[in-house]
């Protein structure tokens, strides 16, 4: 199965997992295109940074299950070789891949895509594009058609907000914040009631937009 054509210098790809199982999956599909090499496959966050830097990819393959840290994304897309990066989501609601664009991704895909669509966004990625998948792409243009006006929110509506940029579940956020799950959706209803959101991804786009919170949060 022939996904790339020919090409003078194959991209040097590392891929990021916490598991080696996806690791290998990612790999076999990547082995199958003769312009993408990969040259590394890294299953703990504490090495990526190290691994990136001695193998000097061209491109970061990295799952959010690895790069859920908004400082470890950072420092991977301002190396000195500036490699590009595009992180693959278990879900295309999830507030990350806003919060991963922000922090300097070059596109973020499914990872359930069809193998031929992330080799597809993994060149666009490398030629500088910006792959999205189109729920993904929606969603986002609809957050930043929203006129730009500045809501109050209440400090617990913030915290939730927060815990979300950062990529938190519901259950994760009323563990965090030592409530119910219930009380949690409550608290989106009246988020999203008061930004005019439609989902989580909107509501932190506009939350950051009029500064609300910060990436850094």
């Amino acid at each position: 199965m022939d996904l790339d054509g020919p090409g003078p210098r194959p991209r040097r790809v590392v891929v990021l997992d916490r598991r080696l199982v996806v690791c290998l999956g990612l790999a076999a599909v990547i082995l199958e295109c003769p312009n993408l090499l990969v040259v590394g496959k890294v299953t703990e966050d504490d090495r990526a940074l190290t691994e990136i830097e001695r193998l000097r990819p061209d491109l970061v393959l990295a799952s959010a299950t690895l790069c859920t840290r908004v400082d470890l994304l950072s420092a991977v897309t301002t190396l000195r070789h500036q490699p590009k990066v595009l992180v693959l989501t278990e879900t295309e609601d999830s507030a990350y891949v806003l919060q991963a664009l922000l922090a300097g991704a070059n596109g973020c895909v499914s990872l359930h895509a069809p193998p031929r669509d992330i080799v597809q966004a993994m060149r666009a990625a490398v030629s500088g594009q910006t792959p999205l998948t189109a729920a993904v792409a929606a969603r986002l243009a609809m957050a930043a058609r929203t006129p730009r006006r500045t809501v109050p929110l209440s400090l617990r509506e913030i915290d939730v907000l927060r815990h979300a940029a950062a990529g938190h579940t519901n259950a994760q956020i009323a563990k965090g914040l030592s409530v119910s799950e219930a009380t949690v959706k409550t608290y989106w209803r009246r988020i999203f009631k008061k930004l005019s959101a439609q989902d989580r991804t909107s509501a932190v786009t506009i939350a950051l937009r009029q500064n609300s919170i910060a990436l850094e949060d």
